[in-house]
């Protein structure tokens, strides 16, 4: 099995990605955090082909692929979204959170910046990425970890318990439809072997994120106002598949 199928089977089963190929047709799209700017090149990556989104991003930094969203704008999240309100059928705030001053005042932005019944995908660090051993040490045995402990980025803040992530999206009006881990159980051991027999730093990271649930996420709707309270416990399911 080669690199190629290994990301193309991680990403088939990956929240974020399901997320992105199943909005709306014709959908307006915010990614929010855009980093690198990868998104665009989802579109036609697997099926199904979603060249009808139409994408915007907003970043500190411009990236090299800002053409190839509709408008791009560097912009500090701290200081708020940049784009008219409501203007949005989902935004994508993909490891965002662990980054800004006040979390609870990015949630109350993304619900303002979705159209009603906009979905809005966050994704952040569990709290037990504190817990875990730090990149440095796993590179002095012979692995190519880039991150492992949540403190090996620099600029994270801090992260939030899956249920606190709940209430400050319900208290600014996003009614929580799915909770979970990324996880791919069957796929991920495969992933860190081949990730350090094959001195694949990517690889390996996609496997060690999956195997030890580094990552979390929530799918959200945006109300007409606070959800009264979300069911914690019915809503955090965990996605296997």
């Amino acid at each position: 099995m080669g690199k190629e199928q290994l990301i193309e089977w991680y990403w088939r089963v990956h929240p974020r990605f399901n997320f992105f190929k199943s909005i709306v047709p014709n959908a307006r799209v915010l990614d929010l955090g855009a980093g690198k700017g990868g998104l665009p090149f989802w579109r036609q990556f697997l099926a199904p082909d979603r060249s009808d989104i139409h994408l915007f991003g907003i970043d500190l930094v411009k990236p090299l692929t800002a053409a190839l969203y509709d408008d791009f704008r560097v912009a500090d999240l701290n200081e708020g979204i940049p784009f008219p309100e409501a203007a949005f059928d989902a935004i994508i705030a993909s490891h965002i959170l662990e980054h800004v001053n006040a979390p609870a005042e990015v949630l109350a932005q993304v619900a303002k910046s979705l159209r009603g019944g906009g979905l809005a995908y966050v994704e952040m660090p569990s709290p037990t990425t504190k817990l875990l051993p730090t990149a440095a040490e796993y590179r002095a045995a012979g692995w190519p970890m880039t991150i492992s402990n949540f403190h090996d980025d620099a600029t994270h803040r801090d992260t939030l318990e899956q249920e606190a992530l709940i209430r400050l999206a319900d208290a600014s009006g996003l009614r929580c439809l799915q909770a979970g881990y990324v996880s791919v159980p069957y796929l991920d051991h495969a992933m860190i072997a081949q990730g350090i027999a094959w001195n694949d730093a990517e690889i390996l990271l996609y496997g060690y994120w999956s195997a030890t649930r580094w990552a979390q996420f929530a799918i959200f709707e945006r109300t007409d106002g606070p959800a009264g309270g979300a069911q914690v416990n019915g809503l955090t399911n965990e996605h296997h598949d």
